[in-house]
C-alpha cells in the first residue's frame, strides 16, 4: 500500500517578516519528538511534545520552565470528559479541516 507524505521541509514568512521553518518526517525508528522551538534576539523558548516548555537565554543551558495552574491533558482524558458530558478540549472536523488546508498548501510549496 502507498503511503501519503513522509516528509516536509517548507518556510514561510509572517506578516512582520519574522521567518518560519517548517520540517518533519515519519516512519522513522525511534519515539516521536515533536517541538515548536522560537529564536529570538535575547534567547530561546521551546515546546516539545505538546506539553514541556523549555527556554534560556543566550549563551545560557535550556531550562524546563514550569507554569503553575497549567494543567497538562492527555487526548484520553479529554475523551473520557467528552464522554462523560464535560467540557473538553476536543476540536471539531472544521478545525481539522483547515489544518488540512494549510498542510496542503505547505506540500505544493
Amino acid at each position: 500500500m502507498e503511503k501519503c507524505e513522509t516528509g516536509i521541509l517548507a518556510t514561510a514568512e509572517l506578516e512582520d517578516g519574522t521567518p518560519i521553518l517548517i520540517e518533519g518526517l515519519c516512519d522513522i525508528s525511534g519515539e516521536e519528538n515533536i517541538g515548536f522551538t522560537l529564536y529570538g534576539s535575547e534567547g530561546v523558548l521551546s515546546l516539545e511534545n505538546w506539553g514541556i516548555l523549555r527556554g534560556g537565554k543566550n549563551g545560557e543551558d535550556m531550562q524546563e520552565i514550569s507554569i503553575e495552574g497549567q494543567p497538562t491533558n492527555s487526548l484520553i482524558d479529554e475523551l473520557v470528559k467528552a464522554m462523560n458530558g464535560q467540557a473538553a478540549e476536543i476540536y471539531d472536523f472544521e478545525v481539522g479541516f483547515k489544518s488540512q488546508e494549510v498542510l496542503e498548501q505547505l506540500r505544493k510549496m
